[in-house]
């Protein structure tokens, strides 16, 4: 499986060790970098990290407190 985390500074800006929730969305046949996620997923084909974590970002749905 792949490391997400990246570093201290997610997609954003956002810190990506603060304790907020997010949720998103991200169905297999979504494509990052040309390749499919699922077939990503499975260890089919490679893709971009930093995509990746964009995807995530733009599909997220903030915590609200």
């Amino acid at each position: 499986m792949a490391d997400l985390s990246g570093g201290e500074i997610g997609a954003g800006g956002q810190d990506v060790h603060s304790r907020a929730i997010r949720l998103a969305r991200l169905p297999v046949w979504d494509t990052v970098g040309g390749a499919r996620l699922g077939v990503a997923l499975t260890g089919g084909a490679q893709i971009d990290l930093d995509q990746l974590r964009d995807l995530v970002a733009h599909r997220s749905i903030p915590n609200q407190q």
